[in-house]
């Protein structure tokens, strides 16, 4: 871990944090649960216009910390396991956060791996109902419905 903060120190501009503060960092994220990426799955599956949506949701703060868990448990056990362990491990309610929600949801049994895109658009927009997001929810189901027409 000593090399790995040495590297990001030295290579990382207008980083100010010290050696040790960077290897205490280092640590700290070494100890997240590691999850596999998979953007790239998961955006295939839902589509560029739903994924841009949610991430952008997040960014504005319309997605909060507590909608953010609810989401994840409503997306299955594992989901929220995940996401509430790497919340107490100190990861934080943003964007990359949200995007491991949905890799666990894609690497969940009966997740979304093997879903068609309304039905995955449709789950994602019960969960923000379920939140009272309605918003969301409804363009989320607005996204689903224009996918279906264009079958």
């Amino acid at each position: 871990n000593w090399e790995k903060a040495r590297i990001i120190r030295n290579f990382v501009p207008g980083i100010s944090a010290s050696l040790n503060e960077v290897h205490e960092e280092t640590q700290r994220l070494d100890g997240l649960p590691s999850l596999n990426n998979h953007d790239a799955e998961v955006k295939k599956i839902i589509g560029n216009e739903a994924w841009d949506l949610l991430l952008q949701e997040v960014v504005l703060y319309r997605i909060k910390k507590e909608d953010m868990a609810d989401v994840a448990c409503f997306l299955g056990g594992r989901v929220g396991g995940n996401h509430k362990r790497r919340i107490e491990a100190g990861a934080t309610h943003d964007k990359s956060e949200f995007r491991r929600v949905l890799s666990d949801w894609f690497g969940e049994d009966q997740g979304l791996n093997g879903l068609d895109r309304r039905t995955a658009l449709i789950k994602l927009s019960e969960a923000f109902y379920n939140v009272d997001l309605y918003p969301l929810a409804r363009d989320l189901k607005t996204i689903a419905n224009n996918q279906e027409q264009s079958d």
